[in-house]
């Protein structure tokens, strides 16, 4: 359950009474540890009636966060969590994970025009 912790999403919200870091339920969270997926840097918005929280696109769409719903189909059932992430979608909650930022040096550009 809660403790009293607030968190506050970049859409303006206050949610009380959220768990502490150490206590998320699976090794992913939307709040404390986000994966790396293609919305995990969208602005978060959470959904009280729907237990959910949501990632706002760069469109304005909101689409469910994926550790969000992971965390409720293990709490509540793989189905209702699929129910529960149904929304209208401009696809881009389906773009694959973000690639690994790649630094690269000038020893490793001239390497690569050397070759």
């Amino acid at each position: 359950m809660g403790t009293g912790e607030t968190f506050l999403t970049e859409t303006g919200q206050r949610i009380l009474n959220v768990h502490r870091a150490g206590d998320c339920s699976g090794g992913n969270c939307p709040i404390h540890n986000p994966s790396e997926h293609y919305l995990a840097d969208a602005p978060r918005h959470y959904v009280g009636d729907k237990q959910l929280m949501e990632r706002v696109c760069e469109h304005g769409v909101h689409h469910p966060d994926p550790d969000a719903l992971a965390h409720l189909a293990r709490v509540h059932g793989a189905e209702w969590a699929a129910e529960i992430g149904v929304h209208t979608c401009d696809g881009c909650c389906t773009l694959p994970p973000k690639p690994p930022l790649q630094i690269s040096t000038s020893r490793d550009r001239l390497s690569a025009l050397a070759r």
